[in-house]
């Protein structure tokens, strides 16, 4: 699992301070992932606590925090999957 460069040192300290991450995951990565499997990642061996599919951008739980390319993005998509990541530590 890959995340954008110009969010990796955020998502970095988040995961540093114990704190969980989110990723939107579109067309070919949608089903690929599930609770309680851990993932490689950019960012290290990541813990998958939560995935929701959801239907629009308009569901988007952080609708509000996208930037107007993203929400653009993601409205082309459609149907999305919302994962909720932990770092694995150790």
């Amino acid at each position: 699992m890959d995340f954008p460069p110009s969010e990796i040192p955020d998502l970095q300290a988040r995961l540093k301070r114990g704190e969980a991450i989110w990723t939107t995951r579109i067309d070919r990565e949608m089903g690929r992932y599930w609770p309680g499997q851990t993932i490689c990642s950019s960012l290290g061996l990541l813990k998958v606590t939560s995935v929701k599919r959801i239907g629009s951008v308009a569901e988007h739980p952080w609708n509000h925090c996208l930037l107007p390319e993203q929400r653009e993005m993601l409205a082309k998509a459609g149907s999305m999957d919302v994962i909720g990541l932990r770092g694995l530590h150790g």
